[in-house]
């Protein structure tokens, strides 16, 4: 995996600043740390990811390697994420531009996904909404945690007094409770896929895009 993360990077960086990386999870606390999550995530094996916070889309193209399809959401528009996704050949990944929390938070409750990656805004409050429309997947996996300059992530993760916690630095993990840290999970493997398809098929044209919403 570690190898898999740094041929990305390479493919990224021949092509686009340093900033698309380096503001990215991809790197953060090291690839070696980096790897071992994208590794937990590949066991697994979840169908539909759920990503908040997308940026330049440099870790959402990470994580359309491990899973059939990914939603990243974003309050604020990036210019190069389509170039980026394009880039590293991440046509399973959808972005969503949404307009405030309201807007984001009726996305998240009509998607239907198996894990959900947080790294949007990164305040106490911030991560507890984001928290609250997606922990109903069982496995959420928070970004910049113990970050010094991000204690309401921290102060939040470490809040949780229900399911399991398991902390990787600048990453943490909750788990459900009844859900297995990092087994399989049978839910998302065992979906019916055309079902899937035909009713989050957002690329065509019947997908969630209501007032305040801007679907590509």
């Amino acid at each position: 995996m570690l190898s898999e993360i740094e041929s990305l990077a390479a493919r990224l960086s021949a092509r686009f600043a340093p900033e698309v990386l380096t503001s990215s999870a991809l790197f953060h606390g090291g690839a070696a740390v980096v790897a071992r999550q994208a590794e937990r995530l590949r066991a697994l094996r979840p169908r539909t990811i759920v990503e908040i916070g997308t940026r330049y889309g440099a870790f959402a193209a990470l994580l359309g390697r491990l899973a059939e399809r990914v939603f990243t959401l974003d309050l604020h528009e990036a210019p190069m994420v389509s170039g980026v996704l394009e880039c590293a050949g991440a046509a399973n990944v959808v972005p969503l531009l949404v307009a405030n929390d309201a807007a984001k938070g009726l996305l998240l409750d009509a998607l239907d996904f198996d894990l959900a990656f947080i790294d949007g805004d990164h305040t106490r409050e911030g991560a507890a909404l984001d928290f609250a429309h997606t922990r109903r997947c069982g496995v959420v996996l928070f970004h910049d945690y113990a970050d010094p300059g991000f204690h309401g992530v921290t102060e939040f993760v470490d809040s949780l007094a229900e399911g399991t916690v398991v902390r990787d630095a600048p990453f943490a993990w909750w788990f459900a409770p009844g859900v297995a840290p990092f087994a399989p999970l049978v839910g998302g493997a065992s979906a019916p896929r055309a079902a899937r398809q035909e009713q989050f098929s957002v690329r065509d044209r019947t997908p969630f895009c209501t007032a305040g919403l801007r679907c590509r």
